[in-house]
Formats: C-alpha cells, sequence, structure tokens
C-alpha cells in the first residue's frame, strides 16, 4: 500500500500528539500499520453505525495523514477512498455518520485528489453527479486556494456532490473492490 525502504519503517509524523507512544510504536511496523489502516477503513461499512461513526471521525484520519507523504499504490487510494463512500452507502443516512463520512471523504479528495487522478475517477461513477460541478470542485481542489471563509461553502458543494452515495448501491463498488490483503501484499 506504501512504496518506502524496508530499512526506515513507516515515516509517521513524529509531531503528531493525537497517537500515543504505543500508537507510535505501533506504526513502526509496517505490517501492524497495514492492518490497522485496512481494519479501520473496513469498518467504515460493517453494520454498526456508532463504530463507522467514530471510525471515520477519529481512526481513519488519524492512521492515514500519517502516510500521506509516502507514495501510495493508485490501487490502494481507491480502496481507501471507495471504503468511505460504501460507508456512506450504507450509514449516510444517519446524520453523525454522514457529517463524519462525508467529512473524511473531502479530507482525502483534497490530500490525495492532485496525486491521484483515480479519485476523480470513483467521483465521476458517483450516481446523478453533476460533472460541471465536479470540474469546478477538482480545479479548486488541485489549486487548494480557498481561504477560511470558502472552507463552509466548498464543504456543502463536496456534500452535494457525493450526496448520489447515500443509500444507493453504487456500481463502481464491485469495480474495486480489491481485497486489502491483496492490496497490502503488492507494495511496490
Amino acid at each position: 500500500m506504501v512504496s518506502m525502504d524496508s530499512s526506515q519503517g513507516i515515516q509517521i509524523n513524529a509531531s503528531s500528539d493525537e497517537l500515543s507512544e504505543l500508537g507510535k510504536c505501533l506504526l513502526q511496523s509496517e505490517d501492524m500499520y497495514m492492518t490497522l489502516l485496512t481494519i479501520c477503513f473496513n469498518s467504515l461499512s460493517w453494520k454498526d453505525t456508532i463504530n463507522c461513526q467514530r471510525s471515520a471521525s477519529v481512526l481513519c484520519w488519524t492512521l492515514l495523514k500519517q502516510v500521506l507523504g509516502c507514495n501510495l499504490l493508485p490501487e490502494a487510494v481507491t480502496w481507501l477512498y471507495s471504503s468511505v463512500l460504501k460507508g456512506l452507502q450504507m450509514h449516510g443516512q444517519h446524520e453523525g455518520c454522514n457529517a463524519a463520512l462525508t467529512q473524511l471523504a473531502l479530507l482525502i479528495y483534497e490530500s490525495l485528489r492532485p496525486r491521484y487522478a483515480e479519485l476523480r475517477f470513483i467521483m465521476n461513477q458517483i450516481p446523478d453527479i453533476h460533472v460541471e460541478a465536479l470540474e469546478q470542485f477538482d480545479q479548486k481542489t488541485i489549486q487548494s486556494t480557498v481561504s477560511k471563509a470558502g472552507e463552509k461553502k466548498k464543504k456543502e458543494q463536496f456534500k452535494r456532490l457525493i450526496a448520489g452515495t447515500v443509500g444507493v448501491w453504487l456500481l463502481f463498488f464491485t469495480l474495486f473492490t480489491l481485497s486489502p490483503v491483496h492490496i497490502i501484499l503488492h507494495v511496490i
């Protein structure tokens, strides 16, 4: 899922106050880190709304942002983002889950879209998406020039873009359902 020199381990954000010493220690092992990341993103589509909301609002982004500077495989990025959208499909009708999953999807899209065009392909697969609105949002994301005042507007625009995922079984989920184990075993 991550490309790195095997002697280095995971390059974690050392200044992060979100992780305990145990958490930072666990992230030094690539196998353990990938297992934690896989479990967290898989849990977004479990039939447990409380777990989904907690994973989306606390765990997933905390773990993922530790490796944003690494070279993630495009298949892994696709799987991670699709996992969030699967969670929205399953739990999006619950206000708390919807807010947490939408925020997570936005964070992932903003952080990884400039390097991974695959995210745009996934967004194009969402039912009833307005291609022109997606194009405008995509350009703003790549340019990354949104002010604090425009942050709320950006969140609302993104929420409208992904609204087609809520409660609808999406064909693209079947296209991107590689096993997380399959992705992990194919590290560059």
